[in-house]
């Protein structure tokens, strides 16, 4: 049997994969101007991306403002729910990734003439196993030997919003 999908369901399935295929910054102007047009989709939006002010926020300022639902923590870099933030959410290092030597095994054929400096952010990542964290001598893919809350990074605001592609308010 064979079945046809209705027009409405192909563009559904074409908009999706348009959304997943598209740069943050694109996806991000879209979501801004479908907001300021639509009053449901920025009821949703505010529902998905803004949370209650944290208990001592409100009480301090007693404004009751919300506040942003998700943050990226400046240690750890990763996205985190403010709402589930602890004093052990966090896990990180405080130290420098340092190169073990040019004897690691990983490095038999490596030509630094044709790939670059050995001690690049990229073999960082591709080759943990030849790097240590100078704070806990660790590999660098280990995790953070230090626990803590995570800490958002600085709000965006303070970026001039004239060459900023995303206005944060």
């Amino acid at each position: 049997m064979d079945s046809k999908i209705p027009p409405a369901n192909t563009q559904r399935l074409l908009l999706g994969e348009a959304i997943l295929s598209a740069t943050d910054v694109r996806v991000r102007r879209t979501l801004l101007k479908i907001c300021g047009k639509n009053r449901e989709a920025h009821l949703i939006a505010c529902s998905e991306l803004l949370t209650d002010p944290a208990p001592s926020a409100s009480s301090a300022s007693g404004t009751g403002q919300k506040r942003k639902r998700f943050e990226v923590c400046m240690k750890c870099k990763k996205e985190y729910n403010v709402e589930q933030n602890n004093d052990e959410a966090c896990a990180w290092h405080h130290g420098q990734l340092l190169f073990i030597n040019d004897d690691h095994d990983i490095w038999i054929d490596y030509d630094d003439r044709v790939y670059g400096p050995m001690d690049s952010k990229e073999n960082q990542e591709m080759w943990p196993t030849a790097f240590l964290w100078g704070c806990c001598d660790k590999r660098a893919d280990a995790k953070g030997c230090i626990i803590s809350a995570h800490m958002p990074r600085p709000s965006k605001k303070a970026c001039n919003r004239a060459t900023s592609p995303i206005l944060v308010e």
